[in-house]
C-alpha cells in the first residue's frame, strides 16, 4: 500500500510456506498438473507501517512461529533474491544460445572460466538458455522456405526447387539444388551416396542427403530433400527429381539397404548399380542371426566375411551353398534377405565396378553428424536451410584455396618420377587431378624403397624335389625289407654277414649322390649323418 505521492505506506511480509495451494483444474483431465506445493499453511508474518507525517518505520504485527523446521542460515542463497544472473553474464549466454546453439554443459564451462567466483544453479542456467533460444515464426514457416527458394529460382534460372503439398497446403515434399550442385552433380555422378536423417527440425521430416565425390576425394552436397515419409514413393520422387534437373543418373549409388530406396531405385534408374553398406549389414546381422545361432554366432560371421570377400564366383556360390547347409537355422534369413540383393554387396560383384574405393555411407553418416551439430531437433526449415547454405559455402571456399594452394608456384625438390618416369609422370598430369596425381607420386617414390634382385635358377632348385622323392622311396623299401633280417641277424650268423655287405652296398650306392648335394641342401646333411649312425650302430651291436 502506497501514499498519494508515492511512497510506500504499509508492506506486509510471509513465510514462503504459508497460505492454502488452491489448485487451477481444468475441465480437460490429461491437462492437469499433478504436482506437489510447498504451501503448509505457515503463519508466520509481520506486518509494517509508515504514517505521512512520520519517518519512523512501526512494526505493527508479529507471529513469530512456523510449522516446519527451518532452513540453516547459509542456504540464504538459494533464494529468489539471491539468484539473479547479472547482465554480463546473461549477455554472454545470449551469445553462446544465439551464435553458437550451445549445451549446457559446455556453457557453464566456458562461464565458471569467465567468472571463476560466480555460482549458477542449473535450473536457472537453464531457464536463461531457454529465453535466449531463437524463437523464428513458425506459423508460416514452410511458406518462408518456399518463397525464399522461389525467389532464388527467379533470381537464377539454374535453380531447381520442387515441392508437393497435401489437400490441407501442408508441405509433404521438397527438393532444392542449386547450379552450383547441379554441375557437381554433372561432373561427378560416378558414385553418388545418399542417406536420410532424423531429428534435424520439428516437424520430423526426413533430410535426405546425396553426396558425390569430387577429383580431390572431397565430399560435396549435390542435392537435398526433405519428405514426411520414407516409402518408396517418397523415394522415387526423389530420384525423379534429380533425373529432371541433371537430366543424368548416377553410375553407383550407394545406400544403406532400405528396402524402400532399393525399389525406387529399380524404377527410377535405369543404369544405375546400387550398392549396399556393408556396415549397415553388418549391424543387422546380430538383430537377425544372433538369438538363432548363440554360440555359433562368431564362426557364422567370419564364414559369412570369408564369403561375401570371395573374387570368384563360383567360389561364392560353393561358400554360400556351405553356408546354409553349416547354418540351417539362418536360412531363411540369407536367402530371403540377403541373397536377392546379393550383387549389391558381395564383392564378387561390386568388385568389377568403378566404386572409388566406397563400401559403406560413412561418407554421408559424417555429413549428417556436421549438419545436426548445428541444428537442434526442434529447430525450423529456414534454419535447416540456411545450415545448408552455409556448409556448401564453407565446401566452395575450401575448393577455392586448394586451388590457389595447388596452382601457386613454388621452388622444391624434383619428384622422383619426373627423374625416373618422365613419360609416365606426364601422361599422369593429363589426366589425373592434383591431388590424385600427388598420391600416385608418393607410391612412385616408395618404390626406391625396395632392393630388386633377380634370382636365377640352377640344377639344385630344379631336380631338388624329384631327388628328395627317389631318396625318400628309397629309404622306405630299405627298411622295409632289412627290418625282419636285422631282427633275425641277432640269432643266425648268416644274417648277420648278409645285412653288413647288403648295407655296404646301398652306402656306396646312394653316398655319391648325398656327398654331392650335401652342401647345397640342409636336409641331405642330416640324412647323410643319420646312416652313418645306423650303420655304426650296427655294427656295434654285431660285434657284441
Amino acid at each position: 500500500m502506497r501514499h498519494e505521492n508515492g511512497s510506500i505506506k504499509h508492506r506486509s511480509f510471509g513465510c514462503e510456506f504459508g497460505g492454502r495451494y488452491k489448485p487451477q483444474k481444468l475441465v480437460d483431465v490429461s491437462n492437469h498438473r499433478d504436482r506437489k506445493s510447498k504451501r503448509q499453511q505457515c503463519s508466520w508474518n509481520a506486518n509494517f507501517n509508515c504514517p505521512t507525517n512520520s519517518q519512523m518505520i512501526t512494526l505493527t504485527t508479529l507471529h513469530d512461529s512456523h510449522n516446519h523446521a527451518l532452513f540453516p542460515a547459509d542456504t540464504e542463497k538459494y533464494s529468489l533474491k539471491y539468484r539473479c544472473i547479472p547482465d554480463d553474464v546473461l549477455e554472454e549466454v545470449q551469445f553462446f544460445t544465439e551464435h553458437g546453439n550451445l549445451p549446457i554443459a559446455v556453457q557453464r564451462r566456458l562461464l565458471k572460466a569467465k567468472f571463476p567466483t560466480l555460482s549458477i544453479l542449473d535450473r536457472d542456467l537453464a531457464n536463461a538458455i531457454q529465453k535466449y533460444k531463437v524463437k523464428s515464426d513458425v506459423e508460416h514457416d514452410a511458406s518462408h522456405l518456399l518463397k525464399v527458394l522461389i525467389q532464388h529460382k527467379l533470381n537464377d534460372p539454374g535453380w531447381f526447387v520442387e515441392f508437393q503439398l497435401d489437400q490441407e497446403n501442408r508441405l509433404t515434399r521438397l527438393f532444392w539444388m542449386s547450379p552450383t550442385q547441379i554441375a557437381l552433380w554433372v561432373e561427378y555422378h560416378d558414385v553418388i551416396l545418399n542417406d536420410n536423417t532424423a531429428k534435424t527440425n520439428r516437424y520430423n521430416m526426413p533430410l535426405s542427403l546425396f553426396i558425390a565425390i569430387d577429383n580431390n576425394t572431397r565430399s560435396r552436397l549435390v542435392a537435398q530433400a526433405l519428405v514426411s515419409d520414407e516409402t518408396t514413393e517418397s523415394y522415387k520422387w526423389i530420384l525423379e527429381c534429380t533425373k529432371s534437373a541433371t537430366m543424368s543418373e548416377p553410375l553407383v549409388f550407394v545406400t544403406d539397404a532400405d528396402p524402400a530406396a532399393d525399389s525406387a531405385i529399380g524404377q527410377a534408374y535405369e543404369m544405375t548399380h546400387p550398392i549396399h553398406c556393408i556396415y549397415h549389414i553388418n549391424e543387422n546381422l546380430p538383430k537377425n542371426t544372433k538369438s538363432k545361432l548363440s554360440n555359433q554366432y562368431e564362426n557364422f560371421v567370419r564364414d559369412f566375411y570369408l564369403c561375401r570377400n570371395s573374387l570368384c564366383e563360383e567360389l561364392f556360390h560353393e561358400r554360400w551353398s556351405k553356408l546354409i547347409e553349416k547354418y540351417p537355422s539362418v536360412k531363411e534369413y540369407l536367402m530371403k534377405t540377403l541373397y536377392p540383393s546379393r550383387q549389391a554387396w558381395a564383392r564378387v560383384y561390386t568388385s568389377k565396378i568403378f566404386t572409388a574405393g566406397v563400401q559403406t555411407t560413412s561418407r554421408v553418416e559424417g555429413y549428417n553428424n556436421i549438419i545436426k551439430r548445428e541444428l537442434a531437433s526442434n529447430s525450423t526449415l529456414c534454419n535447416l536451410a540456411n545450415v545448408l547454405d552455409a556448409r556448401l559455402e564453407n565446401e566452395v571456399k575450401w575448393n577455392r584455396f586448394f586451388e590457389y594452394h595447388t596452382l601457386s608456384t613454388c621452388m622444391g625438390i624434383k619428384s622422383v618420377s619426373n627423374d625416373l618416369f618422365p613419360k609416365i609422370d606426364k601422361l599422369m598430369s593429363e589426366y589425373l587431378s592434383p591431388h590424385i596425381l600427388s598420391a600416385e607420386r608418393l607410391e612412385m617414390a616408395q618404390c626406391l624403397y625396395f632392393i630388386a634382385n633377380k634370382v636365377e635358377s640352377n640344377i639344385t632348385e630344379v631336380i631338388c624335389p624329384f631327388l628328395l622323392f627317389f631318396v625318400s622311396m628309397s629309404l622306405c623299401f630299405v627298411l622295409s625289407f632289412y627290418i625282419p633280417f636285422f631282427v633275425l641277424s641277432f640269432y643266425i650268423p648268416f644274417f648277420r654277414s648278409f645285412v653288413s655287405i647288403s648295407l655296404s652296398f646301398v652306402l656306396s650306392f646312394l653316398y655319391p649322390f648325398l656327398s654331392f648335394f650335401h652342401f647345397y641342401i640342409p636336409f641331405f646333411r642330416y640324412l647323410s649323418l643319420y646312416l652313418k649312425l645306423i650303420i655304426f650302430a650296427y655294427r656295434i651291436q654285431v660285434m657284441i
